[in-house]
């Protein structure tokens, strides 16, 4: 094979002999460069009953070619081998994701394991498949940007999103090599009880819908969610793009920038998750935000260790006591008035209502906190920091549900989520997991939910609101500890959904 390395790794199961002439051959390249990557290993894996990967069956290694680097060819067995099967493509050195198709997905899709999966594709009259590509994407340190509204589809021609719509919209142009962007997506105008807003890459939508979602929406609600959203292959578009799904009715969806993971180079900021401490309650602290005003918090001053070279902090803004039928908040670095355009946050009245936030710090450690109208009261809990030095890097997944929420959570009780399964791969040296959280069926007529890493204490902090009778999501940047990490409802029971959007691990970049 010269350059290539093609190798079977029997790990105790035998397999039979290659076929002269039957093999399966493509290439593997970045979704951010499109230049072809060597020194990838290309793997055919068995898939376990709950589909989770078992044995590593086959394996090849891609071509270090300067001409034409990330080829690949992958002796088959003379013989359709039994059970079931995927193939991926991973990367020895951690630096990319690993990718099951030239999507770049980083599952296989629900069609892929059907019956044998991999093999059936394989051996049947049309194959094998020939000059067949799979696409990778890199981990990535945070870059904080001031917050610019990128969609709005109120104003910009498009119009509400329909039923089972995807749309497909271009991200600004940024420097380096963007591999997920940090997103605060608003739900507005939507014409029934209740509808959902998804990511609209590498899902199944039609009518059975996505299995993940970003918004719960409903009529007569402006619904908020910040949510993290890899980027899409540059094959199918040379710009940087991504692209939501709309499930049930008509919807306005507002998206506005908060910033973005970059791979081309080390000087991004790396993600430090601490254990959540609140650093403002305006209840007891400072009095209720009056309509148009802009309170400072000191974070400098008020958290308790923050590094010194924070550039960025992950904070979940809850807005309570709520005098005006709406209103929004926006979070932004002292001083940047215009980033008050842009909204992190819906409140309404009679509700409280939580959103996840990445803001950018001002030279003295320091944000701001905008209202819009009325009056308002505000909490702040913070998450964990960026930092110019140190930190860990984000690996960006296609949404995935995590756990399934079968079984209420009751009144007081905690919930350890562990290993994920379902094909979800997560390193045992993750510090941190992106995930979405949604409450349903609660019985409460409000609660509260907290994330926390395994074997830390619970603390005074929160991550979601529930309502009875309403789904509400939020996200999360929740560290993990010994085990995984825990969810804790305060009142009456609620069942909780959990979707990952990637995790924090020490990269190449760090």
């Amino acid at each position: 094979m010269g350059a290539l390395v093609v190798g079977l790794l029997l790990a105790g199961v035998a397999a039979p002999a290659a076929a002269a002439g039957r093999t399966f051959s493509g290439r593997v390249f970045s979704i951010t460069t499109n230049q072809g990557l060597a020194a990838m290993r290309v793997e055919i894996v068995a898939v376990n009953a709950d589909g989770s990967f078992g044995t590593v069956l086959l394996s090849a290694t891609t071509a270090d070619d300067p001409v034409d680097p990330g080829r690949f060819v992958l002796d088959l067995p003379a013989e359709k081998p039994a059970g079931r099967a995927a193939m991926r493509v991973v990367d020895p050195a951690g630096r990319y994701m690993p990718s099951y198709d030239n999507w770049g997905r980083t599952y296989p899709a629900p069609y892929e394991l059907l019956g044998g999966g991999v093999w059936d594709a394989l051996y049947s009259t049309y194959g094998p498949w020939q000059e067949t590509s799979f696409a990778m994407l890199a981990a990535g340190r945070y870059v904080p940007v001031v917050p610019r509204r990128v969609v709005d589809t109120r104003v910009n021609g498009h119009g509400p999103m329909q039923r089972n719509e995807w749309y497909k919209f271009p991200m600004p142009a940024l420097p380096g090599e963007p591999v997920a962007f940090v997103l605060n997506v608003t739900a507005t105008r939507t014409q029934c009880a209740a509808d959902y807003i998804a990511v609209g890459m590498n899902i199944v939508g039609y009518e059975t819908g996505a299995e993940s979602s970003i918004v719960n929406a409903r009529a007569g609600a402006d619904v908020a969610n910040l949510t993290t959203i890899r980027v899409g292959t540059r094959y199918e578009d040379p710009a940087d793009w991504v692209q939501l799904y709309n499930h049930a009715c008509p919807t306005d969806v507002v998206v506005d920038l908060q910033g973005y993971y970059d791979s081309g180079s080390p000087s991004g900021a790396g993600y430090v998750p601490v254990t959540p401490e609140r650093v403002l309650d305006s209840r007891t602290d400072g009095g209720p935000l009056d309509a148009g005003e802009a309170r400072r918090v000191d974070l400098a001053e008020l958290a308790t260790d923050m590094p010194a070279d924070a550039v960025a902090v992950a904070v979940n803004l809850t807005a309570t006591r709520t005098t005006a039928a709406t209103s929004y908040l926006s979070a932004y670095p002292t001083g940047f008035t215009a980033a008050r355009s842009t909204s992190v946050l819906n409140a309404r009245r009679g509700q409280d209502v939580a959103n996840l936030a990445v803001v950018p710090l001002a030279e003295d450690g320091s944000i701001e906190i905008y209202n819009d109208a009325g009056r308002t009261d505000v909490v702040v809990d913070v998450q964990g920091w960026y930092t110019e030095s140190g930190g860990v890097s984000f690996y960006p997944l296609d949404h995935r549900r995590l756990t399934t929420g079968d079984g209420l959570l009751g009144a007081g009780k905690e919930r350890l989520v562990g290993a994920p399964g379902r094909g979800i791969e997560i390193p045992a040296d993750a510090q941190a997991l992106a995930v979405n959280l949604t409450s349903t069926a609660g019985t409460a007529p409000t609660s509260y939910v907290t994330a926390y890493p395994a074997g830390a204490s619970r603390p005074f902090a929160s991550n979601l609101n529930t309502r009875q009778g309403i789904d509400l999501a939020n996200s999360a940047v929740v560290g993990l500890g010994p085990g995984g990490h825990v969810l804790y409802n305060d009142a009456g029971s609620v069942r909780l959904l959990e979707d990952v959007q990637g995790y924090f691990a020490p990269g190449p970049l760090d």
